[in-house]
C-alpha cells in the first residue's frame, strides 16, 4: 500500500512530516476516519464512486478498482476542493465589485444633475426656471428610484404562481393594447402578430409573462428602431416538437454587435445612456423561474436584419387543457 506526500498533506499531516515519512500507507482510521468510512462503504456496496469529506479540509475522494500483479487493489484519488472554493470566492468578490461599480456609476450621474439643479434653484428668478429645475430633480430622482427597484427586483427570488394561459388569446389582447399606446403617443410603427388558429396553452405566472413580453417590446422600442425611426415589430407564436410554445419578438433595428451578444443577459449591461441594464437580466430570470428560457435568436430574422428574442414556455399538461384558461389584462 502506498500514499504520496501530497495526499498526506491533504489528509492533515504537516508538510515536513509528509515529505519525510515512509510512503507506506499508515492506518487509515487514525489518519482520516471519514475517508476510512467512505472506503469501507465503497468496498461493501461498490455503489459510491466518490465522496466529499469536510475535514481537515474539503476533499473529494474518488474510488477506482484496479488489477495488479498482487491482485485487485483500490486506487483513491483525492481532489482538493478548497482550491475550487477559493476560486469561487474570488469570482464572487469580483462579481460583487463589478456590481458595486455599476451601481455607483448609475447613481453618480443623476445625483450630479440633482445637485446642480438644487444649487441653481435659489438663484432662479422666474417661475419657469424653477419649474424647469424642479422637473430635472424629479426626473433624475425617479431614475434613481427605478434603479433601486430594479436592483431589488433582480436580487429577489421570483415567486411563481403558475396558471394555465392561452398565449394566442393573451398575445392578441396585449398586442392590441401596445398598438393603442403607440398610436396615442404618435409613434411611427407597424406591429404584427403571427399565431396558429388554435389555443396555445402554457403554465406560467401571468404577471411574469407580462413583465417579460412587455420588457422585450420596450427594448425593441428603445433599441430596435432603424435610422428612419419607423419601428416594425413582429410577434410570432409557434409550437415546438417537445410540446412547448415559443414567443418571438423581432424588430427591424440595427443588429446587436457580436461582442455584445454574450453579455446581453448580464446584470447592468446596457448600451443606452438611460438604461439600468437589468431589464433583460430580470426577464431571463423570470423565464427560468417558470421553467422556460429566453435567448437571442438572430437566425429567426428572415433577411438577416434586426434582432429577435425567443421566449420558450412549457406547454400545459394534457389533463389541464380542458380546464379554465386565463389571461391578465392588468
Amino acid at each position: 500500500d502506498y500514499i504520496n506526500a501530497a495526499a498526506r498533506q491533504m489528509l492533515g499531516e504537516p508538510a515536513e512530516k509528509a515529505e519525510t515519512t515512509d510512503s507506506c500507507l499508515p492506518r487509515l482510521p487514525e489518519l482520516n476516519p471519514a475517508l476510512c468510512d467512505a472506503l469501507r462503504a465503497w468496498y461493501r456496496t461498490g455503489a459510491a464512486q466518490q465522496r466529499d469529506i469536510d475535514r481537515p479540509r474539503r476533499l473529494r475522494a474518488q474510488f477506482h478498482r484496479i488489477e495488479t500483479a498482487l491482485g485487485p487493489r483500490a486506487l483513491i484519488v483525492l481532489l482538493d476542493l478548497s482550491v475550487e472554493d477559493e476560486r469561487v470566492r474570488r469570482d464572487k468578490l469580483a462579481a460583487l465589485g463589478r456590481l458595486i461599480a455599476s451601481i455607483a456609476h448609475e447613481v453618480r450621474n443623476p445625483l450630479s444633475s440633482i445637485r446642480q439643479a438644487a444649487e441653481l434653484l435659489p438663484e432662479s428668478t422666474s417661475a419657469g426656471e424653477r419649474d424647469q429645475l424642479t422637473t430635472i430633480i424629479t426626473r433624475h430622482s425617479d431614475r434613481i428610484n427605478r434603479l433601486v427597484e430594479d436592483v431589488l427586483g433582480a436580487a429577489r427570488a421570483p415567486r411563481v404562481n403558475p396558471q394555465v394561459v392561452d398565449l394566442r388569446e393573451w398575445l392578441t389582447h396585449r398586442s392590441a393594447e401596445r398598438r393603442e399606446r403607440w398610436r396615442n403617443e404618435g409613434q411611427p410603427f407597424e406591429l404584427t402578430l403571427e399565431a396558429p388558429d388554435r389555443p396555445a396553452l402554457v403554465r406560467v405566472d401571468s404577471t411574469h409573462l407580462w413583465q417579460v413580453v412587455d420588457n422585450l417590446c420596450d427594448n425593441a422600442e428603445r433599441h430596435g428602431r432603424p435610422a428612419d425611426g419607423r419601428l416594425i415589430l413582429r410577434l410570432a407564436l409557434t409550437p415546438t416538437a417537445q410540446g412547448d410554445w415559443q414567443i418571438r419578438v423581432c424588430d427591424n433595428g440595427p443588429r446587436i454587435e457580436a461582442d455584445d451578444r454574450n453579455a446581453l443577459f448580464e446584470p447592468f449591461f446596457t448600451t443606452h445612456s438611460k438604461g439600468t441594464g437589468l431589464g433583460l437580466f430580470v426577464a431571463r430570470e423570470l423565464a427560468l423561474a417558470n421553467r422556460g428560457d429566453l435567448l437571442l435568436d438572430q437566425a429567426a430574422t428572415d433577411d438577416h436584419s434586426g434582432n429577435c428574442f425567443c421566449l420558450t414556455l412549457p406547454g400545459a399538461p394534457t389533463d389541464e387543457q380542458t380546464g379554465e384558461t386565463t389571461y391578465s389584462r392588468e
